[in-house]
């Protein structure tokens, strides 16, 4: 009995340790992007046909020993490979830009515990109120083991794309 104890406690453990999503990756500054060389993949997420607004994107690294790989099932991703970063980040860009409320959006580096960049983020900013409830989109990363970094999209916030209705003063809302 007390020997599956201790090999239950150790496997909790292990699987803390590697599944937990801090110190997995460290979001750091970027320079400018048009400064940075190589190859990278783009994920591009959607959290569900009509939420225009919960939307974000991955730019992972090729060719390096660590792959971002999204973790979304329930997402829609696009994905593009062979881009320069400039490139990613204006299809990523287009993509966020149809939205009525976006006013530009946040570029992060992800760095590895050696401070390697391994990736990117790009999540959207918008102005809330402006035609919908604006959300937040939060990428988490966990470790996967063997240089697989999992990637899950979480929004929170009421996510509705139709415009806000105006009463007037002796109207009630219906």
């Amino acid at each position: 009995m007390a020997r599956t104890s201790y090999i239950l406690i150790i496997t909790l453990v292990f699987l803390l340790v590697t599944c937990s999503g801090y110190g997995t990756l460290k979001r750091v500054k970027t320079p400018d992007p048009s400064t940075i060389k190589g190859s990278f993949t783009l994920y591009l997420l959607q959290d569900e046909p009509g939420a225009d607004a919960a939307r974000a994107a991955i730019i992972d690294v090729e060719g390096d020993d660590i792959r971002l790989v999204p973790a979304v099932s329930s997402f829609y991703i696009k994905t593009h490979g062979g881009l320069t970063l400039s490139s990613a980040m204006d299809k990523s860009q287009s993509v966020f830009a149809s939205h009525c409320a976006y006013t530009g959006h946040v570029l992060r580096g992800l760095a590895s515990a050696g401070g390697e960049i391994v990736g990117y983020e790009i999540t959207p900013v918008y102005t809330p109120f402006l035609c919908e409830f604006a959300p937040t989109v939060n990428l988490n990363y966990y470790s996967k083991g063997q240089g697989i970094i999992r990637v899950v999209m979480s929004v929170t916030g009421k996510v509705e794309d139709t415009p806000l209705r105006i009463h007037l003063k002796d109207t009630p809302p219906k």
